[in-house]
């Protein structure tokens, strides 16, 4: 039986439980250190941090931002701009690697992909933050209402919306390609399999 050309890549006398095993084992047996439980707990209060931060500017408004116009973005769209470059350098690593044809880019882009898709859901942050007021959200978004509102489109908040939703839809869409391969060559496999 000949390997195919994934097993091909595996050194000679190795298989992928092995490789799993090697990895996982020392995870899966130790128990969370001292270490661990410190990164823990101050990951855990730079969260609440956050939290409070984020509360603050929404009872005090944008000016703690050093934005005392609603003109002007300052931080908020340097951190928006940011993660969209974040977002896009995940979405140029799967293209790369798909118009390269590598063989081996299945995990390698459903990992660029979804670095994409949490990138472009802090990017979506940061125009609500901007607005200071999370309950105008809704009002950035074009849609037809009782009181004959619309969004002023010459807002770059209505625009910048319009570009995470674009690159949501996009990027979730070629998240979900991606796993399409894989669900057939398990399809395959489980057909192929001998009956135990």
């Amino acid at each position: 039986m000949s390997a195919g050309p994934e097993e091909a890549l595996l050194p000679r006398g190795t298989s992928y439980g092995a490789l799993v095993g090697l990895v996982a084992d020392p995870l899966m047996r130790r128990r969370a250190g001292r270490p661990w439980r410190i990164a823990f707990a101050v990951s855990g209060m730079l969260t609440l941090l956050l939290a409070g931060c984020t509360a603050r500017l929404f009872l005090r408004g944008i000016g703690i931002l050093g934005n005392n116009t609603a003109v002007v973005w300052g931080f908020p769209i340097a951190n928006y701009v940011w993660w969209i470059g974040i977002g896009n350098a995940g979405t140029f690593i799967s293209a790369a690697l798909l118009l390269t044809r590598q063989p081996w880019r299945a995990a390698i882009n459903r990992f660029a992909e979804a670095m994409t898709l949490f990138a472009v859901g802090i990017a979506g942050l940061f125009p609500i933050l901007h607005l200071g007021r999370p309950h105008y959200a809704l009002w950035l978004t074009p849609y037809p209402n009782t009181q004959g509102l619309w969004p002023q489109w010459r807002s770059a908040l209505v625009w910048d919306f319009a570009a995470i939703v674009s690159y949501l839809t996009f990027s979730l869409m070629f998240f979900y390609l991606g796993l399409i391969p894989d669900r057939r060559r398990c399809a395959t496999a489980r057909r192929a399999a001998p009956a135990r």
